[in-house]
């Protein structure tokens, strides 16, 4: 879902649709291995090892070259928060080493790998049974969103006073508030049964689910102005659409797609630093902009990939004695 502008740390240009079709398609991926590896111990070590080193090497070294260090005894707390990825919990964590522009999504992931097993023990390990969990989750992410916005949920994330948002502007209980992670776990649960009634959810005319992406995915923000709730599960719905179609084979195959895919989690947290840096201290713009940031933001994603994210996936098949080759 995307930032506030008029929140330093935030990012205004940030496109809804592209957050919620990687809620789904992690909850899809994250479903299947809980499922099939259900051991607690291989199940942790193959998320800790799938998300911190790649996590760890680009926010470590954007950190590094911002020398945006702790300062004081007081910031290392809040800074351990960031390397936990879990700086959405804390204002001040998020506004003041949040280097990357993304660590919210990973808050919201996190919480999500913590939950899965439990729901997939709980819905039954044969047949999870995700679209009947679908609805009480979506209850609780619209409830959530509700709740939010008449301001009642101002006390659940701290670090206000710290960050000076204290009293809170509506921007700031936007991202730290209604965008937490309840407002979004309805997008998971939908991946998820995307995955496991995959073959059930066959039946479906194309053509219907081209009609849903079509206003759903495309026009999320009118929707949501009708329900009167943002973030609503309105585009979820849309891009769940999208996905079926993407798992019948029904749209385009391109190789350069194909390897964006396998590259999708480094371009994710390189993306937004290297733009800033081409915007700011280079101060390119135009075409000049676009080629520099493509460039890279393409070779920054390569090298992470091939140097820090399958080595670390590898080990941490290997501590997990994992037999299957691991999905991307």
């Amino acid at each position: 879902m995307p930032a506030v502008a008029g929140v330093r740390g935030a990012d205004p240009g940030r496109l809804p649709s592209i957050d919620t079709l990687r809620a789904i398609a992690v909850a899809g991926v994250v479903a299947f291995h809980a499922a099939a590896h259900h051991a607690p111990r291989t199940y942790v070590l193959h998320r800790l090892f799938r998300i911190y080193p790649a996590y760890w090497t680009a926010l470590l070294a954007v950190t590094a070259l911002r020398h945006n260090w702790p300062t004081t005894g007081e910031d290392w707390p809040f800074f351990a928060l960031d390397l936990a990825a879990l700086s959405h919990l804390n204002a001040h964590a998020l506004l003041r080493f949040d280097v990357l522009g993304i660590s919210w999504t990973l808050t919201v992931e996190l919480v999500w790998y913590a939950l899965a097993p439990l729901l997939v023990r709980a819905a039954g390990r044969r047949e999870p049974a995700w679209g009947t969990l679908l609805v009480p989750f979506a209850a609780l992410s619209c409830l959530w969103v509700w709740a939010a916005e008449q301001g009642w949920l101002d006390w659940f994330v701290s670090g206000f006073a710290s960050a000076g948002l204290l009293p809170l502007p509506a921007a700031a209980r936007f991202v730290f508030v209604t965008n937490q992670f309840p407002a979004h776990l309805a997008l998971f649960v939908l991946g998820a049964a995307l995955r496991t009634h995959e073959a059930s959810l066959a039946r479906v005319p194309a053509l219907l689910l081209v009609a849903c992406v079509v206003p759903l995915a495309g026009w999320p923000h009118t929707v949501d102005h009708w329900l009167g709730i943002r973030p609503s599960l309105v585009s979820g719905f849309g891009m769940a659409a999208l996905m079926l179609l993407a798992l019948r084979g029904s749209l385009p195959a391109f190789a350069a797609v194909g390897w964006i895919g396998r590259v999708s989690y480094p371009i994710f947290l390189v993306h937004v630093p290297i733009m800033q840096w081409i915007h700011g201290p280079l101060g390119l713009e135009g075409i000049a902009s676009f080629a520099a940031a493509l460039a890279g933001i393409v070779a920054a994603s390569w090298a992470l990939h091939r140097l820090v994210e399958e080595p670390g996936i590898r080990l941490g098949r290997r501590l997990g004695g994992a037999r299957v080759s691991p999905r991307p």
